[in-house]
């Protein structure tokens, strides 16, 4: 799964480049809190974030509503993209790539929506 900072440049412009990195500050503790033990997060770019865990994807789905409700009430918005193998993918490219769009698809669509493209195109 991946997760994007919606609006990060917009935050760091006005407020500060301090409130930019307090921010993914905080996204990285709000998906830190909800991943299982064994689960790996990690900032893979400015406003990234890569998620790798073996939940399935209802499970899934619930991690990117429960985060996304948190970060919401802190006036934060992240978009999600996941993928699962072997049904993406087989390689750590192929599910990134896919990942990877799916998380613009649901840029494209509107913030905080990733959840349902992700796992309605999945299941479609």
């Amino acid at each position: 799964m991946l997760a994007d900072a919606d609006d990060l440049n917009e935050l760091n412009h006005v407020h500060g480049h301090a409130a930019g990195n307090a921010a993914l500050k905080r996204i990285g503790e709000v998906l830190s809190h909800y991943v299982e033990p064994g689960d790996v997060i990690a900032r893979i770019g400015g406003d990234e974030f890569a998620l790798l865990t073996v939940l399935p994807a209802d499970q899934i789905a619930a991690l990117q509503a429960r985060a996304s409700r948190t970060l919401a009430a802190e006036n934060l918005s992240t978009t999600f993209g996941a993928t699962f193998c072997p049904d993406d993918g087989q390689t750590a490219s192929e599910l990134f790539h896919k990942a990877d769009d799916r998380l613009f698809a649901a840029k494209l669509v509107r913030q905080n929506r990733a959840t349902v493209i992700a796992l309605t195109e999945r299941t479609a």
